[in-house]
């Protein structure tokens, strides 16, 4: 089933903040089609035997650098610490190490700074990367692999950002299995490149193989690698979707059309002409070209 409402709340309330970088920055956060789509299928699809639950909790969403998936989860922490309705919320902002968590912490402490309504009733702990809603009791926090601990979490978010960087399974594990088990409708939202993996043993390869199982289920496929999980939503753009080897060998990985399907936000985070040179670099480089397959065509080296 899907509630109309439910989803236009959250994008209102994201429309409401304000982009944080480049060309858009301080001006109001215009979602892009595909940003859109994936917040009307995460919030709008409720349960059929209870329509007050969502159906996922889980949204799989892997795509190349620089489409403006860290602005989304900043969006989606904050829509979490003040309007997702939890009394005493914990929105954990988790990458491989604070640097990279605090990417997506200064654009959510950027958007609450700068909406007047937000800023009143929260708190900002800089030193503890964390940010306080004083009327709900719900904090948004920062946490790596470099410094968590193995118990006491109840979260009620939890944003991975770029998961295929985790140098092992210990933190996915800590923040999935169990957790939020004390929250009426607990979210992750995972949002990631392909990985740089040759082994195929990370955490990050493990979970997009789940993703990808899932998609293929609900294509129509029902072989072995085809499976179902009615909680998770997987969204893959991208050569992650291609599987055979052979087949991507095959692809003209210099044909602009290709490059569009990859990357959903070309004309706006992502400038075509840029994307032109790093084509003409990979033309002569066969290191140019595993990065450009790798970081703009999102294909698992």
């Amino acid at each position: 089933m899907f509630d109309e409402k439910k989803a236009r709340r959250v994008i209102r309330f994201i429309e409401c903040l304000k982009h944080t970088k480049g060309e858009f920055h301080g001006k109001p956060f215009k979602l892009l089609p595909w940003q859109e789509k994936i917040i009307r299928d995460v919030f709008g699809t409720v349960r059929d035997d209870d329509p007050s639950m969502r159906q996922y909790n889980t949204a799989y969403i892997e795509i190349p650098k620089k489409n403006g998936k860290s602005e989304i989860a900043a969006g989606l922490g904050t829509y979490h610490l003040f309007a997702d309705g939890e009394t005493n919320g914990e929105i954990y902002l988790v990458a491989a190490d604070r640097d990279n968590a605090d990417i997506v912490f200064a654009a959510a402490k950027f958007m609450v700074e700068h909406s007047p309504a937000l800023k009143k009733r929260s708190r900002i702990v800089d030193s503890k990367k964390a940010i306080f809603d004083t009327v709900s009791g719900s904090k948004m926090k920062v946490l790596s692999s470099e410094a968590y601990s193995k118990h006491g979490y109840k979260p009620s978010c939890v944003i991975f950002d770029e998961l295929h960087a985790q140098p092992n399974r210990d933190l996915w594990d800590v923040m999935t299995f169990g957790a939020g088990a004390a929250r009426r409708q607990p979210v992750w939202i995972v949002l990631t490149t392909a990985g740089d993996d040759p082994d195929r043993k990370s955490i990050g390869w493990e979970v997009h193989e789940k993703a990808l199982g899932i998609w293929r289920y609900r294509r129509g496929d029902r072989d072995e690698r085809a499976q179902d999980d009615p909680r998770w939503l997987p969204i893959i753009y991208g050569l992650g979707l291609v599987e055979d080897e052979d087949k991507l060998k095959e692809l003209n990985i210099f044909d602009e059309q290709l490059w569009r399907d990859c990357n959903p936000s070309i004309g706006r985070t992502l400038r075509l002409s840029a994307i032109r040179a790093e084509a003409q670099d990979a033309k002569r480089s066969e290191a140019a070209e595993r990065l450009f397959r790798w970081l703009r065509l999102n294909q698992w080296i």
